[in-house]
C-alpha cells in the first residue's frame, strides 16, 4: 500500500540558511555563493539518483530562460534577489515517493508535479528537484522553488 509523506518549509537567511548550500547538498555538486564566496562542494554524494531543473510549462520553451536551467546561476540569482538578513529564499517540498513506482515512474511524477503545480499557485516557480534512495523500497524527492 502507497504511502504519503510531504514536508515544505522555506529556505529563510532569517535561519541561517542558504539556498546556494541547499541546492549544492541536494543535487550533489560543488556551487560558489556569489554573495559571501563560500564554496559549497557535495560532489561526492553517492545517493542521488536523479537531479533536474525544472522549468514551469510556460517558460519551459523560451529561449531567454537559458540561464535558468544552470543550477549555480539559478540560486546565485535567487540570493541576490533577497535583499532582506530575513529573506525567504526558496521553498523546499520533501516528498517520499511510492516504492511500488519504478525509477523512470518516479522521475515523469516529479517532472509532472513540478511543471503543474505553478499553474495552479498563480505564478510560475522554477523548480529543482533531486531523487535520492537511501534504502531499497525508499525513494524521496526534494523540490527547491524560487
Amino acid at each position: 500500500m502507497a504511502s504519503y509523506f510531504l514536508r515544505s518549509r522555506h529556505i529563510s537567511r532569517g535561519k541561517g540558511a542558504r539556498v546556494t548550500r541547499a541546492a549544492a547538498y541536494r543535487a550533489g555538486e560543488r556551487i560558489r555563493d556569489e554573495r559571501t564566496s563560500e564554496i559549497y562542494n557535495y560532489s561526492n554524494r553517492s545517493d542521488v539518483a536523479h537531479k533536474e531543473v525544472v522549468l514551469p510549462w510556460q517558460l519551459a520553451d523560451r529561449d531567454d530562460m537559458g540561464w535558468a536551467r544552470d543550477r549555480a546561476t539559478l540560486w546565485n540569482a535567487a540570493e541576490h534577489a533577497g535583499v532582506r538578513r530575513n529573506s525567504r529564499l526558496a521553498r523546499e517540498m520533501l516528498v517520499l515517493l511510492p516504492p511500488e513506482l519504478n525509477p523512470a515512474q518516479r522521475i515523469q511524477l516529479v517532472q509532472t508535479f513540478a511543471r503543474e503545480l505553478p499553474t495552479g499557485m498563480g505564478a510560475p516557480w522554477i523548480a529543482q528537484f533531486t531523487s535520492r534512495v537511501p534504502g531499497p523500497t525508499n525513494a524521496i524527492t526534494t523540490r527547491i522553488c524560487s
